[in-house]
């Protein structure tokens, strides 16, 4: 709670500055922001407890390179080879275009899904029986409970964050799997397609490693590849970025990056599949 308050205190001496409050500024709408986030929590009261394994389990990116890896190796069998011809029979076939591509990635939205379910729940299950842990007890707790998100102005339980939480991985390992998918629908071969993933994986990481927080164009520090599913700060870390001088929530900027990342790359999906292979044999009878 002192910590809290202090950031309260903070912000608002920050406010009598005349730099910070320029109206329709940045600084000042961060501010006002920050001041009404934590404002939020000062009703939440944390309760002690070992929460080690929840510790542990957030900050377990050896998981998440391990989700993603077996995300992008699903992909693969929903690739059409073009062994004895099967390609040209199933685009010259009623339901081999559109329908397909719908079914397809249906199949790898519902396959992620159970990958991240299994991974993530069996992983918090391990771990809280190796720590000896009593899981279900603190799943009523506030997620302020745990030291890691102390700075997360989510008034949640332990248990709606982990849903939460899951679902966000879910998401992301989608959105990734997806990407992947796609780039292999454009390019087909496979050294290609490895190299473009190995390209943009690489370009994320730089991005992701070398932007600066407060530099100007710090969005890219966080929409990329790399950030959004590997980086545990994700939720802990209390950011707000400058969109046309409006301060908003990073977490909010990651998700509408991600959605649209989904919408753009699905659209793509459906013009390749109903596009790229014009089918030129008519059926009769």
């Amino acid at each position: 709670r002192s910590q809290i308050e202090a950031t309260i205190d903070q912000a608002e001496s920050m406010g009598k500055f005349s730099i910070f409050v320029k109206e329709d500024s940045f600084s000042k709408d961060n501010l006002e922001t920050t001041k009404k986030d934590f404002e939020g929590l000062l009703s939440v009261t944390p309760i002690l407890f070992d929460s080690t394994f929840l510790i542990q389990f957030f900050s377990y990116a050896l998981l998440d390179g391990a989700v993603v890896l077996c995300g992008i190796i699903l992909t693969g069998v929903y690739i059409d080879k073009n062994k004895y011809g099967l390609k040209s029979m199933i685009f010259s076939s009623v339901n081999g275009r559109g329908k397909l591509i719908i079914k397809r990635i249906s199949a790898i939205f519902l396959w992620d899904g159970i990958l991240a379910f299994l991974f993530y729940g069996g992983t918090l299950l391990i771990g809280s029986v190796l720590y000896k842990a009593n899981l279900w007890e603190c799943l009523n707790y506030p997620i302020q409970s745990v030291s890691t998100f102390q700075n997360l102005t989510w008034r949640v339980s332990v248990g709606e964050f982990l849903m939460c939480y899951i679902a966000y991985k879910w998401l992301i390992l989608f959105f990734i799997s997806l990407v992947v998918w796609v780039i292999h629908l454009l390019v087909e071969h496979s050294m290609m397609v490895v190299g473009t993933v190995g390209v943009i994986g690489i370009s994320s990481y730089l991005l992701y490693r070398f932007v600066d927080v407060n530099h100007t164009y710090n969005i890219f520090k966080y929409c990329n590849f790399w950030y959004p599913m590997l980086e545990s700060k994700i939720f802990s870390e209390y950011k707000n970025l400058n969109i046309f001088s409006n301060a908003v929530k990073k977490m909010t900027v990651v998700f509408v990056f991600v959605v649209l990342g989904i919408v753009l790359f699905t659209g793509t999906a459906l013009i390749i599949g109903m596009k790229k292979y014009p089918c030129t044999v008519h059926f009769s009878g």
